[in-house]
């Protein structure tokens, strides 16, 4: 039935199909990427380096999602970047964080889109300050230190359980 829906929505020139697969089964995932031409993607609630390198190896994925606040940080995602470009496939962010996912992308070679949610921007609006605004489409990097932007201590309280 996925490939069905891929085959339905190919002259919508749609860009990606994100998580097309329960668990990301990868067996699935290589499966479901023989029998169409729409790209797919997935990997942004992936935690462990090796369940990327079996994506890779599969041949199940087109666009790797690795997100810094999910996949182990950023130098655990610049390893899945890395492992990613050996295998000349490409990383987007995939899931929440744009700001400190926009870091990653702009810092790999192979880096790409940053997904932005508003609900976790939301929130991000909340407890820091000096965040850099979407003009245009894009979020242009900050100059900075750091990630450049500040954590606002006083927003904490409100954040406690």
């Amino acid at each position: 039935k996925r490939q069905e829906l891929c085959h339905k929505l190919a002259p919508f020139g749609i860009v990606f199909f994100e998580e097309p697969i329960t668990q990301n089964d990868i067996r699935a995932m290589a499966d479901l990427r023989a029998r169409t031409s729409m790209r797919l993607a997935c990997g942004q609630n992936e935690a462990q380096l090796y369940r990327f390198r079996d994506m890779l190896i599969a041949g199940a994925v087109d666009i790797l999602q690795p997100n810094v606040a999910i996949s182990g940080g950023f130098t655990q995602c610049q390893k899945i970047a890395a492992l990613a470009n050996s295998f000349n496939i490409s990383v987007d962010n995939g899931g929440a964080w744009p700001y400190v996912n926009m870091h990653l992308q702009a810092g790999v070679s192979n880096g790409g889109l940053v997904e932005y949610h508003a609900s976790s921007v939301a929130v991000c609006q909340q407890i820091y300050t000096n965040l850099p605004r979407v003009k245009d489409g894009y979020i242009h990097l900050p100059d900075a230190p750091g990630l450049g932007y500040d954590l606002n201590p006083g927003a904490l309280p409100d954040f406690e359980i």
